[in-house]
């Protein structure tokens, strides 16, 4: 991202970063609303996969 970031105006790379942080919040609140109702299910339920989200940092 530090490398991208040179060739854009001060304004163009707040709003990446704005991008970045949010896109990063998101997944982190997906996250915990999937773990939440994993919780909330019980023990008991069978889950096919894991729907865990990874962050990545492209």
């Amino acid at each position: 991202m530090e490398q991208d970031s040179e060739d854009l105006s001060k304004s163009q790379s707040t709003y990446i970063k704005y991008i970045h942080n949010s896109r990063k919040n998101l997944l982190e609140l997906v996250n915990k609303i999937l773990d939440f109702s994993k919780y909330y299910r019980g023990p008991g339920y069978n889950y096919p996969q894991n729907a865990f989200i990874e962050y990545t940092n492209h």
